[in-house]
């Protein structure tokens, strides 16, 4: 089965070991690693799911897939979220608006998704569902000017009210680690935790946790209170952590003292001697932490030190081959002052793409979109343009701090605006020649140009 420019191939092995039974493709398993290896063969996302009993559509990976293996090992990302060209992403069906999405994914040490290629992998479940993305978003189709905040819908970026409830897509960076967390467990900053929801009381949650491997969680600084409240997040148990009152004041069994990131968020009332923390779905960035009776029942959260990876598998670094010629194909040109570069307009040459794609396209010829460092330079790329300028991408891109910066990270010391431009008050993040012009002028990213790429001989 092939899928545009990936090909899809499936191999299954069971992770019920012991069982009996062959657990092939069908969903019967409970574990599966997903791998999606680009044409170039370099890996772009992997990610562990465990199956619910019901499809869940917020977990939905990557369609694009060179290989799908069964196993029951953690790779890459945090909890459950999945790893796509080098970011961590989640979707979340949970309704917010624009500023409590954006403190949703702080809780996680996350923003807002930067949506762009990534949109294509939404697959059908972004026509049912809108979501918050971040601000300088974009997808193929050109946005509009529409005040607002910005939402994914369609494979189309769009603004709307902030204060609408919408469901958003958190990115957190990758950080690649050696370990991984038993089965059940969740792997979250070089810890695994466990979300116990069978009731049990104080010295019963000592026990069960310990007979997994772990101990009930001692969140005894900020760095483990906030890794925990990412994991409990939009639950509405209350779960119980292991710190007891002992002479006017709660302790935790490390014998630090009790002493919590937010001093008033504690609820506290005369009786009971344990601790318990806990979220809201209705409030779910708000934590509390609530005394209980140590004797009565309640979730509970164990933790435990991730386990090493036995083996590792390192890619061994490629080499340029330096370049003498210009690539092969199509009317790449020579730069006639320098040795060292050769241009290539694509106009009529290639399909129009929007700024992302032409950026990828002109990588795959060992180069990137055109960068000028004179108006020679710059004539040279337009080569064959010149008469018709039918508007075409180059190497420039407004950043989130609105600095204009080339690709090859060049400074600009060139410009060639029109007048105008450019706007930084617009949604416009890329640079083209405009229509009918050489100058230049910002344009949303979406939009289907040709372009002009830059290669090394």
């Amino acid at each position: 089965m092939v899928h545009s420019k990936n090909k899809l191939c499936l191999n299954a092995e069971t992770c019920d070991r012991g069982s009996g039974k062959e657990t092939g493709l069908a969903m019967h398993f409970r574990y599966f690693t997903v791998t999606v290896i680009n044409k170039q063969m370099k890996i772009i996302s992997s990610t562990v799911r465990k199956r619910a009993a019901t499809m869940d559509k917020s977990r939905i990976f990557p369609f694009a897939l060179l290989f799908l293996s069964i196993c029951n090992t953690a790779l890459g990302c945090n909890l459950d979220w999945f790893l796509y060209q080098g970011k961590c992403y989640k979707y979340f069906t949970t309704t917010a608006d624009f500023r409590m999405a954006r403190k949703y994914c702080q809780v996680f040490k996350a923003d807002l998704g930067y949506v762009y290629q990534f949109a294509d992998y939404l697959m059908n479940f972004a026509s049912e569902t809108r979501f918050w993305v971040r601000e300088d978003s974009y997808i193929e189709t050109a946005v509009t000017e529409t005040p607002g905040c910005p939402y994914l819908l369609n494979r189309k970026v769009d603004n709307t009210d902030c204060n609408n409830m919408l469901g958003f897509i958190c990115e957190s960076p990758y950080e690649s680690t050696a370990s991984h967390c038993p089965s059940d467990w969740l792997l979250y900053d070089s810890k695994c935790y466990k979300i116990v929801e069978q009731q049990k009381n104080y010295t019963e949650s000592l026990t069960a946790c310990s007979s997994e491997g772990g101990q009930l969680a001692v969140l005894d600084d900020e760095t483990k209170e906030k890794n925990a409240q990412a994991v409990i997040i939009g639950n509405d148990n209350l779960f119980l952590v292991d710190a007891t009152f002992d002479n006017e004041t709660f302790k935790w069994s490390s014998g630090k003292p009790f002493t919590p990131a937010c001093s008033v968020c504690t609820n506290f009332t005369l009786n009971g001697n344990c601790l318990g923390m806990k979220s809201s779905s209705s409030h779910p960035t708000m934590f509390q932490w609530d005394n209980v009776d140590c004797n009565a029942n309640n979730s509970f959260l164990c933790v435990m030190a991730a386990i090493e990876n036995t083996t590792t598998t390192t890619l061994p670094p490629t080499k340029a081959t330096p370049r003498k010629l210009c690539p092969i194909g199509y009317n790449w040109k020579a730069y006639p002052d320098s040795s060292n570069y050769c241009f290539w307009e694509t106009t009529y040459e290639t399909e129009r793409l929007n700024w992302y794609q032409a950026r990828q396209f002109c990588q795959g010829y060992g180069g990137d979109l055109a960068t000028y460092s004179s108006s020679n330079e710059e004539d040279h790329g337009l080569g064959g343009a010149k008469g018709h300028y039918k508007g075409l991408w180059f190497g420039l891109r407004r950043g989130e701090d609105d600095v204009l910066r080339w690709v090859d990270g060049m400074n600009l010391n060139y410009t060639n605006w029109k007048n105008g431009e450019p706007n930084l008050r617009s949604n416009k993040y890329c640079a083209s020649h405009a229509l009918g012009s050489a100058r230049w002028e910002l344009d949303y990213c979406g939009v289907r140009r040709w372009f002009i790429c830059k290669a090394p001989k």
